[in-house]
């Protein structure tokens, strides 16, 4: 079977959604799905959990308005639902890096609930190692 890893390193709606369209469409063939969050990941993490906004991640304006239209609408989900779906398709595990949250001096009551687990890099080169697909954001 085949497994997908998928690292999020930006802290931007752009890459959390890019991450939370790929866990949907490895679910819809069933693929199970280790999403590590590390990086300014993990401060936007932090930041969504204390409602404020975190960066759009969208260099170009025209993407950005046409996205945010297409949410507005309802014509896609957010990053946020994405995610929540996936872990209730399937085989999904969110994971957030434990050096990340060391040097922010956070722990998971700091995190959304949809996070699994605090890890260390043992753990994301294994989630490497055992996927046979990495994606990258």
């Amino acid at each position: 079977m085949v497994k997908i890893t998928i690292l999020v390193r930006t802290g931007t709606e752009s890459a959390f959604h890019q991450a939370g369209i790929v866990a949907v469409g490895a679910m819809t063939v069933d693929y199970p799905v280790r999403i590590f969050f590390m990086d300014d990941a993990i401060t936007a993490l932090k930041k969504y959990k204390e409602g404020k906004p975190i960066p759009s991640g969208y260099s170009n304006a025209e993407t950005e308005i046409a996205f945010n239209t297409a949410l507005e609408k309802g014509k896609i989900m957010s990053w946020e639902e994405l995610i929540l779906n996936s872990k209730k398709m399937g085989n999904v595990e969110v994971v957030v890096c434990a050096l990340g949250v060391d040097l922010l001096e956070i722990d998971l009551r700091h995190l959304p609930s949809f996070v699994d687990k605090i890890s260390g890099a043992a753990d994301l080169v294994g989630g490497i190692k055992e996927g046979d697909i990495v994606f990258t954001f």
